[in-house]
């Protein structure tokens, strides 16, 4: 037997789930995952006005997420491994949702930036555990294949769709404070 099958063999199946349920789940976390990088670019300005604020303060506002996420990543996958891929999403996924609150009601620039590192190191943890979950749920194959795909146009399309959506949308019916909730559960 090979390394693969023996591992495939350790992990536990998921309980029954409705297939296109879990891939809906999924993508969409990593829609929220990659958008959260791009969501807050079209709305720089709206935000620099809102805290008067510097361009170099502004831009701490995206970098603090992307560093986050970057820096948390690979502890993202090795805890899902050890800790639960199912566990681990969850938290990921509530993560970044209560910080996407958080940034949303941020009343100080430093809050702001604060909340935009704890949603890229949620999208750390969600993140490696979506992509092992649509592994696990998905068997090798024709199926496996197409879910990835889906996966993958997902995840590319995204920061497209992230640039948008931080446009002037959020940010003409909400105000600059709604911008990097966007791409949260709660909108």
């Amino acid at each position: 037997m090979t390394r693969n099958r023996e591992r495939e063999r350790r992990i536990p199946a998921c309980p029954r789930v409705d297939v296109r349920w879990a891939l809906v789940l999924l993508a969409g976390a990593l829609a929220l995952d990659v958008s959260g990088v791009a969501v807050i670019n079209a709305a720089l300005p709206s935000i620099g006005d809102e805290y008067n604020i510097d361009g170099s303060t502004l831009q701490w506002t995206m970098t603090a997420y992307a560093i986050a996420f970057a820096g948390f990543l690979l502890f993202g996958g090795r805890v899902a491994d050890v800790l639960g891929r199912r566990k681990i999403f969850a938290v990921g996924i509530a993560l970044f949702a209560a910080a996407s609150l958080g940034a949303a009601l941020a009343p100080t620039v430093g809050v702001l930036i604060a909340a935009r590192a704890l949603q890229g190191i949620g999208a750390a943890l969600s993140g490696p555990a979506s992509l092992a979950l649509l592994s696990q749920i998905f068997p090798e194959g024709p199926q496996r294949n197409r879910a990835l795909g889906v996966y993958a146009a997902t995840g590319g399309s995204s920061f497209s769709a992230g640039l948008v959506a931080g446009g002037p949308s959020p940010t003409s019916l909400a105000g600059a404070r709604c911008s990097p909730s966007v791409s949260s559960p709660e909108f």
